[in-house]
């Protein structure tokens, strides 16, 4: 099942976004960590991966910027924790936008693996 993931949002550094790329990996799967959506998108260029996983709240181009650049050519997974701001789920904003599914932070490992395994099923 080796697929490339691209994640984008890593630039948070912290043990979550080392866990999913660890446990996205131990799944077969090809990761690439970004560290913002502009970073991302050039990414995305080179490697052309089966899954992207964006974070909505990113420095330089946000998740949703990513969302309408590549909702047409890949499967997205958004992830926030930002809930609603200024009466806006971005969320919901990523999946009218073309995302495939969505996830709230904090989310589970498992929940991700889940997402990730039918965003490729449906891929195929």
């Amino acid at each position: 099942m080796a697929t490339y993931v691209l994640v984008h949002g890593a630039y948070q550094g912290s043990w979550t976004w080392k866990s999913v790329a660890s446990r996205l990996r131990a799944a077969g799967h090809n990761v690439v960590v970004t560290s913002d959506g502009r970073e991302g998108l050039s990414r995305y260029e080179k490697h052309r991966p089966d899954l992207v996983i964006t974070d909505i709240f990113m420095p330089q181009r946000d998740g949703l910027d990513v969302v309408l650049q590549l909702a047409a050519k890949v499967r997205i997974i958004a992830i926030s924790g930002g809930g609603e701001v200024d009466e806006l789920d971005h969320l919901e904003d990523a999946v009218q936008f073309g995302a495939w599914s969505s996830l709230t932070k904090p989310f589970t490992v498992d929940a991700l693996l889940l997402a990730v395994n039918e965003a490729l099923a449906a891929h195929r």
